[in-house]
């Protein structure tokens, strides 16, 4: 299939029930028919609208990286006149943004290792580290920033927004959700000490 022509309703509905039973069981445990079955359609309506397993696969992860892709370019398109704002903007649209796609996310984490589902999962938080990284350092070169290591910059505080998102997911599986003290606000303000040693 041609990921850039439009999905029909039929397989937007499929793509949707696939990307919530993969994150939960894994690409290798999920089955066709329970994808049908969670769609609430007959299994042969998934291969009237895809080849295989591994092509439903396939274009599910891929619209959500494009889908990822464009709101990734959109945000960090835009002009941060601090490391303050940039931090808190960030922080907050990652964690928004994540969360919105977190079937996915949740799933490219867990297959990692997982060389058979490289050939289907994109790297998702690979293209957001990129332009994170880039982002950086257009604020150093503009003197808004402190003199850093873009790539740990970016890795560290991506990664923190993601243990943040895998924390809420597994808690929704807790009879009793852990409570911890690292918050959004804490990460962001963490990172801005490092970016501005001016901030308090």
């Amino acid at each position: 299939m041609n990921e850039e022509k439009a999905l029909s309703t039929m397989q937007k509905n499929i793509i949707k029930a696939t990307l919530q039973l993969v994150s939960h069981a894994g690409c290798k445990s999920t089955t066709t028919k329970q994808i049908a079955t969670h769609a609430g359609i007959n299994e042969s309506t998934i291969f009237k609208n895809f080849k295989s397993k591994n092509e439903l696969f396939k274009v599910a992860f891929e619209q959500q990286l494009i889908e990822m892709k464009q709101e990734v370019d959109e945000f960090f398109g835009q002009y941060f006149a601090s490391p303050r704002v940039f931090l808190t903007e960030t922080g907050t649209f990652l964690l928004h943004m994540f969360e919105s796609h977190k079937e996915a996310v949740i799933t490219s984490i867990k297959e990692i290792g997982n060389e058979q589902a490289k050939l289907v999962i994109p790297d998702s938080q690979e293209y957001v580290l990129e332009i994170f990284v880039k982002k950086i350092n257009e604020l150093k070169q503009d003197k808004l920033i402190e003199d850093v290591d873009a790539d740990t910059i970016a890795f560290l505080f991506t990664n923190a927004i993601l243990g943040l998102l895998m924390r809420e997911a597994k808690n929704e599986y807790e009879e009793q959700p852990k409570v911890s003290a690292v918050t959004i606000d804490s990460v962001i303000h963490s990172f801005i000490i490092l970016l501005d040693h001016s901030s308090p």
